[in-house]
């Protein structure tokens, strides 16, 4: 089964979507927590998901909801060989991707069992993420 992640952090130091497409990659795929670790002596337990790309089949979204426009359907193919996705699959919060991605979340910094909202920073939700936090999205598989 497959299921969008929204993943958010701070852009201190972090300037391009490259570097934030990267660096959630990186952050993901080092927490047992999240992504299954085959060496974990821990055979029935550990991460949700058994692989994960950044946009994956949401590639775009992001997009659009900025633009509130339909994209072209992508090749998502190419991200076996690239799985950190797409230069919009990571964006700087603005006001639109606040209220209709992130708003429903003030207060807390993950989802809970839901697992489609985690801030890397565990800071809880709240409007000062605009301008300041990074979101990218995620496709995972568990």
């Amino acid at each position: 089964m497959h299921q969008r992640l929204l993943v958010t952090f701070s852009t201190d130091g972090i300037e391009t979507s490259e570097q934030a497409r990267k660096y959630a990659f990186n952050e993901l795929s080092h927490d047992t927590s999240f992504i299954s670790d085959s060496d974990s002596p821990n055979r029935f337990g550990g991460g949700i998901a058994d692989w994960f790309k950044i946009g994956g089949r949401w590639s775009g979204e992001l997009t659009e909801i900025k633009t509130g426009q339909p994209i072209k359907k992508r090749d998502t193919s190419v991200l076996q060989r690239f799985p950190r996705g797409f230069p919009d699959d990571a964006m700087i919060v603005d006001l639109v991707l606040y209220d209709k991605l992130l708003k429903k979340y003030e207060g807390t910094w993950h989802s809970g069992d839901k697992y489609d909202f985690c801030d890397l920073d565990r800071e809880d939700v709240n409007e000062d993420f605009v301008g300041k936090k990074w979101i990218v999205i995620v496709d995972y598989h568990y």
